[in-house]
């Protein structure tokens, strides 16, 4: 059911070297977004750029949201209807739950990681403890509702919503309810835990604050917009709201507003917020970096929409946009430092897809960054990785020798990078030694082609790419064809490169066990 894919061209010595050293061991990454405030901030920094240093792929999951977990050397994830624990150091795999080839549940939301136990939600309503060393079931309860709400566990209390409008509060020891509260709308997000006081969003725009340990409502809050649509961020001090186009900043003791923050439009994902800094996008695919009190410190535009919440690790911030791109900005600049595109991998009962998406936040720890992908995949990105093989075309048009007509003459290259990936700002597309000045370069697509602005001259021409990354390892390639107004071959060949069309070959079918894909509920 799984396969493991290792880079081994790209575990070169001096990755083996670094890695060997002595280092203390990592923080573990145990809830979503980090931690328990859902801030997106790790403790630890990443340099730029990074280099694939494995990849393991399980059953495929579109639009999969879940993130990883780490602790003790092992990453968790879920893809579909299963749990997988991973080696942090090669992905093999520890443990799958459950053991067998079928699953008759579907896991959509991130676990928590807490005192050795995995905690999970469902999309039937059941709530899991698993023995994170060994996947063994602890127990499980079958509550009401699809769970679409991260837990985070808490002084022995595992604290969730549910579709079903209820906040749950479970004992982390024997999953029975300690407590549940109702709301009228459904809790989709995870909630927060701050100063004895569980804080969520529901679906009927109020946010709620109750006792932790006995689920009186301390406060509510209603807003304008719907407040459940993006997670809660707490960052120890401040509880921050998103509705529609504004972040409130809350006390969270008591709902006094602190500040608040409006957009040009409405937010796509939800706040990262650092100790001096607040990095937003909105529905227009525009990243923001703010300080804590609006003003803004740059803005740039992004390659497409942000379909992963942003991680902010030192001075570099990691973000999954469309098509499975993931970009490393420096956070004080908004200079890109680096791109990578995720490339869709296959199974023995899964064919590879056209593209791996990243709905998933990433997570650093140990100095490796976990991506989860929604073809079932979990990739691990170092820094110290080492990489000396340069970008790869996979596909030209026209093919080399090809003859084609001139009317609606489209020419390009597919090209792809599995170590480091592509540098935009190094693709170069030439024809017959004149640089294309207005070539097109898009890396959700792997592609880079242009259009003439008048029709080609008939005969003989060249095309040349040159493209290097992020190692500087470069590629530099050419191929000719011929244009052919007259030829009646010709019209059967036309040269109309489709930046769409292109996609991965890859064996077998699709497997039949594999669970539908989940409702479209707010993917958080």
């Amino acid at each position: 059911m799984t396969i493991r894919t290792t880079l081994a061209l790209l575990l070169a010595a001096p990755l083996s070297a670094a890695l060997a050293q002595t280092v203390p061991p990592p923080t573990p990454v145990e809830f979503y977004r980090s931690n328990i405030g859902h801030t997106g901030v790790s403790t630890e920094n990443l340099a730029a750029p990074l280099s694939l240093l494995w990849r393991h792929t399980t059953s495929q999951a579109k639009n999969n949201p879940a993130s990883a977990v780490y602790g003790d050397s092992t990453a968790y994830f879920v893809s579909g209807g299963f749990v997988y624990a991973v080696k942090s150091s090669d992905g093999t795999v520890k443990w799958q739950y459950p053991s067998g080839a079928k699953s008759s549940t579907f896991f959509a939301t991130t676990p928590a990681l807490s005192g050795g136990a995995l905690y999970l939600t469902d999309d039937n309503g059941g709530v899991y403890k698993l023995d994170g060393a060994t996947g063994r079931e602890l127990w499980n309860v079958k509550l009401d509702g699809a769970i679409r709400s991260a837990p985070v566990v808490s002084g022995g209390v595992v604290y969730f919503g549910s579709g079903n409008s209820h906040c749950y509060a479970l004992s982390a020891d024997t999953g029975g309810i300690v407590w549940d509260e109702k709301t009228d709308g459904a809790i989709t997000t995870s909630p927060t835990i701050t100063g004895g006081l569980v804080v969520f969003a529901s679906g009927d725009n109020n946010v709620y604050s109750l006792s932790a340990r006995t689920g009186r409502k301390a406060w509510s809050l209603s807003f304008d917009a719907d407040p459940s649509t993006l997670p809660l961020v707490f960052d120890g001090s401040t509880l921050y709201v998103t509705a529609g186009d504004t972040i409130y900043g809350l006390d969270p003791s008591n709902r006094t507003q602190r500040s608040k923050l409006t957009l040009p439009t409405n937010l796509l994902q939800p706040p990262t917020v650092s100790r001096d800094s607040i990095y937003t996008i909105t529905q227009t695919n525009v990243l923001y970096a703010l300080t804590l009190t609006g003003r803004s410190r740059w803005h740039i535009s992004l390659n497409g929409a942000a379909t992963a919440p942003p991680l902010l690790a030192g001075n570099l911030l990691v973000i999954g946009t469309q098509g499975g791109v993931m970009s490393g900005y420096e956070a004080g600049s908004g200079k890109l430092l680096w791109q990578y595109v995720m490339q869709a991998s296959a199974t023995d009962s899964q064919p590879k897809y056209a593209s791996a998406n990243v709905f998933a936040a990433p997570i650093l720890a140990g100095g490796t960054l976990y991506v989860v992908s929604d073809d079932g995949s979990l990739s691990a990105f170092r820094a110290d990785g080492s990489d000396n093989i340069g970008p790869q075309l996979t596909q030209r048009v026209p093919e080399s020798g090809a003859s084609v007509p001139s009317q609606n003459l489209t020419y390009g290259t597919y090209l792809v990078d599995a170590g480091t990936g592509i540098d935009p700002a190094s693709v170069v597309l030439s024809l017959d030694g004149q640089v294309t000045a207005k070539a097109v370069y898009l890396p959700g697509q792997n592609a880079i082609y242009s259009t003439p602005a008048t029709p080609l001259k008939e005969g003989r021409h060249e095309i040349t790419v040159k493209a290097a990354d992020w190692r500087g390892n470069s590629t530099l390639q050419s191929w000719s064809f011929t244009v052919d107004d007259h030829s009646a071959g010709a019209s059967d060949q036309p040269g109309r490169f489709n930046p769409n069309a292109y996609r991965y070959q890859g064996g077998g079918g699709r497997n039949p066990n594999a669970p539908p894909p989940p409702p479209p509920i707010t993917p958080f």
